[in-house]
């Protein structure tokens, strides 16, 4: 309960990581088409979803049920192509982040000591929820000390849908 106090929340989209180089449609519509395991029906399916403004995700979905459809060879291959395809255009986003300075002010040779505020102005909100697909707020949070600097307010994440990948 939070004693009659509205609690701060705050609601992120794509233009939040955007900040930070996250990618927009065109640009993930880009990186996919230039994938070398690209198929001609996959291919098909990016433009079909291009051309109606529809984002990968509708790509997915149409593969996804294609194959469920016909339980054929060559539909399973262009759904396992595609899922890898996303995986590593997430993996090339996410693997920029970890290498992001969380505060564009703060120059890239300057000690650990300086304040981020970015990170110090979003542990004022008692929750975030982030609609974003790119892991930006999760790996810029959990190696750094969110505790600490929310004056232990903040004592978990919870990240719904995600698992750790162990390599």
């Amino acid at each position: 309960s939070t004693g009659g106090v509205m609690p701060d929340i705050l609601l992120t989209g794509a233009g939040f990581s955007r900040n930070w180089g996250g990618w927009l449609t065109n640009e993930v519509f880009e990186y996919l088409l230039g994938c070398p395991e690209m198929t001609q029906d996959i291919h098909t399916a990016i433009w079909k979803s291009k051309n109606t403004n529809l984002g990968f995700e509708n790509t997915l979905q149409e593969l996804r049920e294609t194959y469920e459809r016909y339980r054929d060879d060559r539909f399973g291959d262009n759904l396992r192509i595609f899922e890898q395809m996303l995986v590593s255009m997430f993996h090339t986003m996410n693997k920029s982040f970890e290498l992001t300075r969380f505060n564009p002010l703060v120059a890239p040779f300057s000690s650990d000591n300086e304040v981020d505020y970015v990170r110090h102005w979003l542990t004022r909100f008692d929750v975030i929820f982030t609609l974003n697909q790119d892991c930006l707020l999760e790996l810029q949070y959990l190696p750094k000390d969110i505790q600490r600097l929310s004056s232990h307010r903040w004592k978990e994440m919870y990240m719904p849908g995600l698992e750790e990948v162990l390599s």
